[in-house]
């Protein structure tokens, strides 16, 4: 996967545009990129379920991780007690693949 066009590989990824997930180093004081970085599942109020956004901004992080030789381990948690609820059917989750192979059950 590239890097996304409209976004240059980050000095620091705790600075990408992201809204349901953050990263950071390891460890989280140094400076620039480490070789490790961690990604947290981040919405708290909802134990961390799956959203689209979720997935478009690990969709950008991977992107970005795939072409930085800096990076080289990637660690996923979840903020809080619990890593991930699963799906956010409250959002209107649907497949990636819906527009493209109609619905589901069809």
């Amino acid at each position: 996967m590239a890097a996304p066009r409209n976004i240059d590989i980050p000095e620091t990824y705790a600075s990408l545009p992201v809204k349901h997930i953050r990263i950071n180093n390891y460890p989280a004081d140094a400076p620039g990129v480490t070789p490790i970085q961690v990604v947290t599942l981040y919405r708290p109020d909802a134990h961390n379920a799956f959203t689209v956004q979720m997935m478009e901004d690990a969709v950008l992080a991977w992107g970005l991780f795939d072409v930085d030789e800096r990076v080289k381990v990637i660690v996923v948690t979840g903020h809080g007690r619990m890593f991930c609820a699963g799906a956010d059917l409250n959002t209107g989750f649907r497949r990636v693949d819906d527009d493209i192979n109609g619905h589901r059950d069809g």
